[in-house]
């Protein structure tokens, strides 16, 4: 849902999962791996020694690579998914924050930052204040010919 005037406090917990990094894949984590995602919103956890499963539910959860029922989840998309809902708030004069939470080398700051180049890797922060600014030029523009 969209934060508006009506669900002002609004929280919402996503997760995102990385994809493996090169030493993962020597090592061949990648064939087992202990987490996987059961729908938009359900991470199951696996303990590699028992194989125990332990599910959990999120607002959202979000995975590197494509599923039969959602693509990967790019920069661009958690923008399109997270990132316009928190402009959107603050455009409306509400507070908004991202906290990102995980272990060294999750993708805590390349979820938050990214890189500013390629620019598709560009990060939550730089792509929500740069359309915040646009809609600011936007609203300006409107008003100047209304």
């Amino acid at each position: 849902g969209s934060a508006s005037s009506s669900s002002a406090g609004y929280i919402k917990v996503c997760v995102r999962a990385r994809p493996f990094n090169e030493l993962e894949i020597e090592q061949g984590r990648h064939k087992s791996p202990c987490i996987r995602m059961r729908g938009p919103s359900e991470l199951v956890i696996t303990n590699p020694s028992t194989q125990d499963e332990k599910s959990m539910s999120f607002d959202r959860v979000y995975d590197y690579q494509d599923s039969a029922s959602d693509p990967a989840a790019t920069q661009q998309l958690l923008m399109d998914e997270l990132g316009t809902e928190l402009k959107d708030s603050v455009l409306e004069g509400y507070h908004a924050a991202v906290i990102a939470y995980g272990q060294t080398g999750t993708g805590k700051t390349y979820i938050i930052s990214g890189q500013s180049d390629p620019p598709e890797r560009r990060g939550l922060t730089p792509r929500i204040a740069e359309a915040i600014f646009a809609d600011i030029q936007r609203l300006k523009q409107d008003k100047v010919e209304a």
